[in-house]
Formats: C-alpha cells, sequence, structure tokens
C-alpha cells in the first residue's frame, strides 16, 4: 500500500510560520529559507526570519519574523522532452 505523506503549514499574523513534514533546511538566511519537505521544495520569503525550531526527526520547524511569501518549486525532471524521445 503507498505510503501517505504528511506536510501542514499555518501561518499566524504573517509573523509565525510552523511545518510539518520538514526533511531538512537546504538554506537559510534571513530573508529566504529554503527547505525540503515530504511534498517538495519549500521557499519561505520575508525579513527577520529566524528558525525558532528545527527538529528533523519529527519533522516540525517553526519560523519568526515577517513572512512575505510562501512558496513551492516543481520537482526538476531530469532531461528534457528531446532527451526522452531519443533514448
Amino acid at each position: 500500500m503507498a505510503e501517505t505523506l504528511m506536510h501542514d503549514i499555518v501561518i499566524e499574523n504573517r509573523q509565525r510560520l510552523t511545518a510539518s513534514g520538514i526533511q531538512n533546511v537546504d538554506s537559510y538566511e534571513d530573508d529566504c529559507i529554503v527547505a525540503q519537505s515530504e511534498c517538495g521544495e519549500i521557499v519561505i520569503k520575508g525579513h527577520d526570519l529566524k528558525i525558532s525550531r528545527l527538529s528533523v526527526e519529527t519533522g516540525d520547524m517553526s519560523v519568526e519574523g515577517g513572512i512575505d511569501s510562501v512558496s513551492y518549486n516543481a520537482p526538476k525532471i531530469s532531461g528534457g522532452f528531446f532527451s526522452r524521445v531519443f533514448r
């Protein structure tokens, strides 16, 4: 049976973000955090961002600061159309 992926994000007043299903943090600066979740890459943009809690064992992360945007990046597919056609 297929495993169900669990991932949640809660944003409170654009000042606090709580996320579950976090696997690791790829980069962390005060204006941008890039993390890997069970559902793909997450990019959190803002100002004065601080990771106040991160547990890779439980997959929980809390971020405080001014949150401007949260976006998911689509996974990169290896090769383009022609590389798949001419295999």
